[in-house]
This record gives C-alpha cells, structure tokens and sequence, in this order.
C-alpha cells in the first residue's frame, strides 16, 4: 500500500482535486441542492442521531417514572399509617364499647342478684389442653379472691371455680373441665341432678349431667341451673341448656349433654362472687 501511493500519490491528488472543483461548481451552480458532502455527512448522521433522540427519550422516561414511583410510594406509606389510625381508633372505641356493655351488665346483675357480693376481673390468661380448661384472672389472694370462688360472666351465667390463688392472679376451672362438680336442677322439670365433665365432652365444648332418674324427660333446650344445694354455689345461676339425652357404652346409665351458657372462648371482664346468700 505504502508502495503504491508512492508510485501513484500524484494521480490520486489529480483526482481528489478534480472531485473537488466538480463539487464546489456544482453547488454554485445548483445552490438549492444539498451539498453531496453534506449529504453524505447527514446519510451517516442520521441513524446516530435518531438513537441518541431515542436514547435521550428514554431517560426522561425512566427519570419521570422513577419521580413518579416516588411520589406513589409516599402516598402509599401515608395512606397504610392513616388506615393504622383509623383501625386503633376503632379497637379503642370497641373496647370501651365491650366495657360499657360489661359494667351495664354488672349493674343489672347486682341489682337483680342483691345477694351477691361481686368483685370484677380480667380474664388474663386462656389454657385448654387435652386434659384441662382453665383461665387467669386479674386479681388474687390481695384483694380477697379465695380457692372456691365461683366465677361468673355479667349476665349471670356459670364459668366455673378458682381453683389456685396468688397474690394478684387467681386459676380457674371452668364447667367443662373434667375437675368440675356443681349441683344443678334442671329448670321446667325440677329434677336435682349432678353437673360434670369429662375428657371427651371438654374436647366438644361440652359438660353433662349424670344421676339422671329413670323417669326423666329433658328436652332440648331445658335450662340448668345450680341448685345451691350445700352452700357451695349460690342457686340460681344459669349453667347451660340441654342438648340431647344419651346412654352411656353399657346402656346401664343415661347423662343429658348440656351447652354451656357461657361462651368459654370469648371472655374478658368476669365477676368473683366473693359472698352470697341462698336464703
């Protein structure tokens, strides 16, 4: 190559100073043409200066949808901590509702039950296992709470017994654990029967009644209530309703499955009776 421009480097300048005059004639004499150096500059420039404006293009976009994405996203962030608000707002208000609805209760309770003494409690703690059903409550040996306490709910139903006493908590047993023992009568029949439980009625929520006549008829739906038989209950206070009479595996005995009034899950302001009065 070196040769050759060596040999031919005075044709080559011939011809470039040719193209040359013939360029620059041609664009005096057509001036409204294009300039072919320009031509052939923006036949090049062109396709690059398309992809930098698609390029450039681009950007602005990412940048505008990354703005963008800012500006949601802390809008988002605002609008979950206001929905925050708004729903603590809202348990706080039920729960002074649910307490309004106890301390109602509590009142109709004391004035249609005058010999009662009650003292109120949290439910603080829930245990059911496979062979128990208890519940802790708020207050213990320091404000009077003693084992044998009966517990019940606002409305006057059953929950159960304390059966341990601390300081400031107390454990109960409710009607559905096997522990439980209470004399009860049934309601519209007036048989005086015995309130217990077992394993496989606290698996199904359940308790029963057993030392049944042989000339019962409970129906469903009959209410149970102790008896106050023994000064251990105070009398009256609804246990549970009657669901169904079944016999045991021998077929010897029959027991009636009773409901309990109380729904056991679902406690939270409970009463002690810490004195009563059957007579």
């Amino acid at each position: 190559m070196k040769n050759y421009f060596h040999e031919n480097g005075i044709w080559v300048l011939i011809v470039a100073l040719a193209l040359t005059g013939v360029l620059t004639i041609t664009s005096a004499v057509l001036p409204n043409l294009t300039s072919p150096l320009s031509n052939v500059l923006g036949i090049v420039s062109t396709p690059v200066q398309g992809t930098v404006s698609s390029f450039a293009g681009w950007l602005e976009g990412l940048y505008n949808y990354a703005f963008r994405y800012d500006q949601m996203s802390e809008k988002l962030a605002l609008a979950e901590q206001e929905l925050a608000d708004v729903r603590s707002q809202l348990r706080e208000a039920q729960d002074a509702l649910a307490e309004n609805e106890h301390l109602r209760a509590a009142l109709n309770l004391v004035e249609e039950k005058t010999d009662l003494t009650l003292m109120d409690v949290k439910v603080t703690e829930g245990s059911s296992t496979s062979w128990e059903s208890t519940l802790q409550i708020s207050k213990g040996s320091n404000a009077g709470i003693k084992k044998g306490d009966v517990v019940i709910t606002g409305t006057g139903y059953l929950v159960g017994v304390v059966q341990e006493v601390g300081t400031n908590w107390a454990r109960m047993i409710t009607i559905i654990d096997p522990n439980i023992s209470v004399s009860a009568n049934v309601y519209r029949t007036g048989d005086t029967v015995m309130l217990e439980s077992d394993l496989d009625m606290m698996q199904q929520g359940r308790c029963k009644l057993t030392y049944l006549g042989e000339d019962v008829s409970f129906i469903s739906g009959d209410e149970v209530l102790t008896s106050g038989a023994n000064g251990t209950y105070p009398s009256g206070l609804v246990i549970g309703y009657v669901e169904s009479l079944q016999a045991t595996p021998s077929g010897l005995e029959r027991y009636a499955v009773v409901q309990p009034a109380a729904q056991l899950d679902e406690l939270g302001t409970l009463f002690v009776v810490t004195g009563f009065d059957n007579d």
